[in-house]
């Protein structure tokens, strides 16, 4: 939520592709969170799966 989820970086027409390697890992990590989320689906805990996603999703949205 602090918004610690990228490594900002100048951007230019040599480096535009870069993925650096700390917003790489974030969304390794956020990719973990988002299919634990699902798992509470299968496992039946449809109000839980929803408020963990709906916190993830303001997380990639601000």
């Amino acid at each position: 939520m602090a918004g610690h989820y990228y490594a900002p970086f100048d951007i230019n027409s040599k480096n535009f592709s870069h993925i650096p390697e700390e917003t790489d890992a974030w969304f390794d990590e956020i990719s973990d969170y988002l299919e634990d989320s699902s798992k509470l689906t299968d496992q039946g805990d449809h109000k839980m799966a929803v408020q963990c996603f709906k916190l993830l999703h303001e997380l990639t949205n601000q």
